[in-house]
């Protein structure tokens, strides 16, 4: 295959530097169904729990094993899905107000209540929607892609760690199970 020369850059190095893009990390937004957390102060005044207040998130994928059969001196290996839900953790960023804390309370109080009984009652939807790298797309509330955990329901919690010989922001990692997930191209807010 022959290659056009321009400069010293060859046609396929020419296109490597005028079509090659990355995702930067920083291109996110989680969202929540924020009516099944219920973020109501102690005065009834609203919690403001905003898509900034989430600074990271692991997106887990699903995964296989391998189980093999026999056809007689033949092994055939063939991929068998491995799945017990999905874990992924949040790193949320905590305000003056303490939205990230009553945010733990609400999602402990969706498992156990006050007086120690077990519910099952789940979050329907974590959204984690992807932007491009030029941050285009946020103005018209499109994205590159977008990530759908359904049924989610909360784990646990890291503490916070208070010191007065600290200068650091507090955060709290909140890991999250879904039964499954969905990625698609469509734009945040529109039902699947």
């Amino acid at each position: 295959m022959a290659f056009e020369k321009i400069g010293p850059l060859t046609t396929r190095t020419n296109e490597f530097y005028d079509k090659k893009s990355i995702q930067r990390a920083f291109n996110f937004l989680v969202y929540f169904n924020e009516p099944e957390i219920d973020l109501q102060g102690s005065m009834g005044d609203r919690y403001g729990l905003r898509s900034y207040h989430a600074v990271s998130v692991e997106l887990p994928d699903y995964s296989f094993n391998k189980i093999e059969t026999f056809a007689g001196p033949f092994v055939r290996t063939t991929p068998v899905l491995s799945h017990n839900g999905f874990e992924f953790t949040i790193k949320f960023e905590e305000d003056e107000k303490g939205t990230i804390k009553q945010l733990i309370h609400n999602l402990v109080r969706l498992n156990i209540d006050d007086e120690g009984y077990h519910h099952n009652k789940v979050i329907s939807n974590i959204d984690v929607a992807v932007f491009t790298p030029d941050g285009g797309n946020r103005a018209v509330g499109g994205h590159s892609y977008r990530v759908s955990f359904k049924d989610c329901y909360f784990l646990k919690a890291s503490p916070a760690t208070y010191d007065y010989s600290s200068n650091e922001k507090i955060t709290y990692d909140i890991t999250f199970n879904a039964d499954h997930y969905y990625a698609d191209s469509r734009k945040v807010g529109q039902d699947a």
